[in-house]
């Protein structure tokens, strides 16, 4: 754990600033509705992570904020795996650059529209509770459910907002490496693959995971189980009865994992801050960082070695 606690803090003396009241009351969901009466509100930041600019200047968010998520550096290449967590001092210049310091409440809101599409937003949450910042939600279902909803959406580039100071205090308690996910094994507790069945069995394989399979004693509840075709999050009855007849849980010990980090951040998000579970991680480096070391076991129900 001491060599993850290096890469994230980059460098000394970073500290957590204040959290703003508005964290203890705005939940980890937000909807389209209360987007259009919140999202101009001083202390707020909608923060949009389309990929594509375009996508941002030709329809966004009143007073929402561009960062992207594949060209901005919200996941980096490191030890060779894709797709990690940055350092914290790049993360800090990143999230305060967009203008958005300690005292102000994000809602993030990615494309939506699909459970694929809601993970980028997920991880993008996960990021900033990973890095100390509680005053975070998420736009149920995403820009494409507010879309949907008959919103305003305004057109153009947007009001560059002021740089502020970011900081930040890593929670190593959310994250989980390799060895952490051995240690989970060893202990009975539960890994959850929240890729598709396909993935999970072997029969079709990522191109960043040196090979095909899962974990050794992984249980798969794909993230598709996790929000309706639309994107937006199952209702509390259908997570707890999938819950029920699955090892996720609302209070055991789990690690979330996929092929590099993002479906695992939507399995991460659902456990942790939809269920209540203090006890869920997720496994950064995921199938990508797991299969680059031969000696680790894959396990691989159909389509041979």
């Amino acid at each position: 754990m001491s060599r993850i606690l290096t890469v994230l803090l980059g460098f000394a003396g970073l500290t957590l600033a204040a959290m703003p009241a508005a964290a203890a009351e705005i939940g980890p969901l937000v909807d389209s509705a209360w987007i259009a009466a919140h999202g101009c509100d001083d202390g707020v930041v909608v923060l949009d992570i389309r990929p594509a600019a375009r996508a941002y200047t030709r329809a966004h968010i009143p007073c929402s904020v561009h960062s992207s998520y594949r060209g901005d550096d919200w996941r980096v290449v490191r030890d060779g795996v894709p797709g990690m967590l940055p350092d914290a001092k790049s993360l800090a210049a990143l999230i305060g650059g967009l203008g958005i310091g300690n005292a102000d409440h994000v809602v993030v809101a990615g494309p939506g529209g699909s459970a694929g599409a809601m993970a980028l937003a997920t991880r993008v949450y996960w990021t900033f509770k990973v890095f100390g910042h509680d005053a975070v939600s998420l736009l149920d279902g995403g820009i494409a459910a507010y879309g949907a909803s008959g919103a305003a959406l305004e057109k153009g580039e947007g009001t560059p907002r002021q740089a502020k100071t970011f900081a930040v205090t890593p929670r190593l308690e959310l994250l989980a490496g390799a060895h952490d996910v051995i240690a989970a094994s060893a202990a009975g507790q539960s890994l959850i693959d929240n890729r598709g069945s396909d993935y999970f069995v072997g029969i079709n394989k990522s191109g960043i995971a040196a090979r095909a399979g899962t974990v050794p004693g992984a249980d798969n509840v794909p993230i598709t189980w996790l929000t309706a075709p639309n994107g937006q999050f199952q209702s509390a009855a259908v997570l707890n009865e999938i819950a029920e007849n699955t090892s996720l849980s609302a209070s055991d010990p789990q690690i979330s994992f996929c092929n590099s980090g993002q479906m695992a951040s939507l399995g991460w998000f659902v456990a942790h801050e939809l269920l209540g579970n203090d006890q869920a991680r997720l496994y950064d480096g995921s199938m990508a960082d797991w299969t680059a070391d031969p000696a680790r076991a894959v396990e691989r129900q159909i389509g041979g070695n």
